[in-house]
């Protein structure tokens, strides 16, 4: 049986070979799935002297229509935590997509705090290379990746890293405890419930 397709089918057709390619590129590594441990940092580690570093994470509810956002601003001694955030957003994000706007809100925070220079760190691998390499995406996650790299371009931003979840915990804690917030929470100079644990 042959098909057809029309005018409408084929830009359909485009769209789906591009959200296939840029879904594969987020599945695997190297040819292989990521589901493999990192040997990299198991845990968290300070920034250089004179910067703060931001550590952000998404979480999903498991209906997939609430997520939490969970974001930690540490100084370099990493005993104090200059500013923390869990934020609770109701959309339908991909998982790219949700880690792209934890890590664009925790640069805003930053930002509206005035703690720069700064480094940030997230555990969605490929939107940390994705920032790096400045990569254009022309999907959702390139339109929240944009904006990403214009704030890191105009505020002091050394970089935006891969780290393993167990180097992330706080925040991940924070985005997981966002979930089940009615409003967003904030700390300023001050710890989370959840860094007491």
């Amino acid at each position: 049986m042959d098909t057809v397709l029309c005018s409408g089918d084929h830009a359909i057709m485009e769209w789906s070979i591009a959200f296939l390619t840029e879904f594969q590129s987020t599945s695997l590594y190297g040819g292989q799935l990521r589901n493999t441990p990192d040997p990299v940092m198991l845990a968290w580690k300070p920034p250089p002297h004179g910067t703060y570093k931001i550590n952000t994470d998404a979480a999903f509810d498991g209906v997939g229509q609430v997520i939490g956002i969970g974001i930690v601003i540490q100084d370099e001694s990493g005993n104090v935590i200059m500013a923390s955030s869990s934020q609770r957003i109701i959309a339908t994000y991909s998982p790219q997509v949700a880690e792209a706007v934890a890590v664009l809100r925790g640069l805003q925070l930053a930002c509206d705090t005035g703690l720069a220079p700064v480094v940030a760190e997230t555990d969605a691998a490929v939107v940390a290379k994705w920032i790096s390499e400045k990569t254009q995406l022309y999907s959702e996650v390139g339109l929240v990746i944009a904006d990403i790299l214009t704030l890191v371009h105009s505020m002091r931003c050394c970089s935006v890293d891969y780290v393993p979840r167990k180097a992330n915990q706080v925040a991940h804690l924070l985005a997981k405890m966002a979930l089940s917030n009615l409003e967003d929470l904030y700390w300023m100079e001050d710890s989370p419930p959840c860094n007491h644990v």
